[in-house]
Parts: C-alpha cells; sequence; structure tokens
C-alpha cells in the first residue's frame, strides 16, 4: 500500500473503447497509475499467451488475439435483459456515455 493512500484508495478508469481505438497510450497510462515498470512485451499481449503454449480457458482462441473492438456495443444485444435494472444503471450509462437514443 502507497503510504498516504491509506483511507483514500485512488482508481483509474479505463474505457474499452478507449483500449481499443489507442491501446499503447491507454495501457501507457495504466501502467504509470499502477507504478509498474514499462515491459514492450505489454503491448503485445496475444503474443505473451500464445508463448505460454497452454492456456485452460474455452476462450483460447480469443485470448491470443490482438486487442480489438469487435465487443464493443455487443451489450446492447443483451439489454431486454436489464429492462428492470436499467433504472438503477440509468446514471452509469448516462455517465459513461451509452444513454439509450
Amino acid at each position: 500500500m502507497r503510504s498516504g493512500h491509506c483511507c483514500n484508495p485512488s482508481s483509474y478508469e479505463l474505457r474499452y473503447e478507449q483500449l481499443t481505438s489507442d491501446f499503447e497510450t491507454e495501457v501507457r497510462k495504466l501502467c504509470a497509475f499502477l507504478q509498474l515498470p514499462w515491459h514492450e512485451a505489454m503491448l503485445a499481449p496475444g503474443e505473451h499467451a500464445r508463448a505460454k503454449g497452454f492456456i485452460s480457458t474455452p476462450s483460447y482462441s480469443q485470448v491470443v488475439e490482438p486487442v480489438n473492438s469487435r465487443s464493443v456495443g455487443r451489450w446492447k444485444h443483451y439489454e431486454r435483459h436489464f429492462s428492470e435494472a436499467l433504472p438503477i444503471l440509468k446514471p452509469w450509462l448516462e455517465r459513461w456515455g451509452y444513454a439509450q437514443s
């Protein structure tokens, strides 16, 4: 725990849309926030996963791919399932620009 931060935890907001549109910039900002040393390998998580040889996850084919934007907006397909929760979620949808049209 960093000194002076015990009672005021820090948070970092990273939108997936930002990550997919400018991956390197966003990874560098996140790394700086976490006070981690920079490694060029952070820019190629799929290559790292492929180099491991075995990954015990059903999503192996996705894990080894580069970060992409195919999932952006995918939540809209399930929006009807959130109907009861939408009044609670609405402030967050608006805050992050996902408000319904």
